[in-house]
């Protein structure tokens, strides 16, 4: 269920610096899996999409099964839970 961290590389003035994107309901996996559940649905998007925290769920193709994410951000956090990136 490890999801490689999109990146993005912009441009600034002191160089290049890197930013990431927090995985959301529905968005693929590096396995070919894809985000199933969002604890918090309903009360959260972001573009739209109920973000992943720590312990959301993603289905594995070369796992066969549906398993929680158990690493998040250390300091991004949603409702004080680590936000998967």
């Amino acid at each position: 269920p490890w999801r490689r961290p999109v990146h993005l590389w912009l441009a600034n003035r002191r160089g290049t610096r890197r930013v990431s994107y927090p995985v959301c309901l529905g968005d693929a996996t590096s396995s070919g899996g894809q985000v199933v559940s969002c604890q918090l649905a309903g009360t959260h998007t972001i573009n739209g999409k109920p973000p992943a925290v720590l312990g959301d769920k993603a289905t594995c193709p070369l796992h066969s099964g549906e398993f929680a994410f158990i690493e998040g951000h250390p300091t991004r956090k949603m409702n004080g839970i680590p936000m998967v990136l």
